[in-house]
């Protein structure tokens, strides 16, 4: 979380933050299970931290974003988590 209000604190009132993140609901981690590469906990690169659509809309919420555009084409990541500063 501060993290992203960290981001949020450099976007300018029409600025967009491109986003790619892991898709827990995509197929990935269907087919793979635990096994699937970001799961692996030995791997410090590897995310701590997973979202679907609600989940980060939730997060972008919490650090008065707002949520411009998700894309996911049911792979491995989402294409395209794109936010904004909230209109209100």
């Amino acid at each position: 979380m501060a993290a992203v209000k960290k981001v949020a604190t450099f976007l300018k009132a029409d600025g967009v933050w491109f986003n790619y993140m892991p898709n827990v609901r995509a197929w990935g981690p269907e087919v793979h299970g635990p096994g699937w590469i970001h799961f692996d906990p030995t791997n410090a690169a590897e995310h701590i931290t997973f979202f679907d659509e609600n989940t980060i809309r939730a997060l972008a919420e919490r650090a008065g974003l707002e949520i411009y555009l998700v894309e996911s084409e049911n792979d491995d990541f989402w294409s395209e988590a794109r936010l904004r500063k909230a209109s209100g």
